[in-house]
């Protein structure tokens, strides 16, 4: 993944190409919205590599890229 806008484009419904296949990544899937005071959880088993937490509502504002290392 190492052109984000490229991901933060995808995701944003507004774009003509903005949420149709392919998509630029891989999704692992996550948590749909919920009333405030909930909690959720995701559990993965993820190798080594480049990752990205990524909201499907502002993808380009709500989003923190990580790296998983050995």
């Amino acid at each position: 993944m190492d052109d984000l806008e490229q991901v933060y484009f995808w995701m944003d419904w507004t774009n003509v190409d903005g949420l149709r296949a392919p998509a630029p990544v891989t999704f692992l899937g996550g948590i749909e919205q919920m009333l405030g005071g909930n909690h959720g959880y995701v559990s993965v088993d993820l190798a080594p590599g480049k990752y990205l937490w990524v909201s499907e509502v502002n993808a380009a504002k709500i989003n923190m890229p990580f790296v998983v290392t050995e």
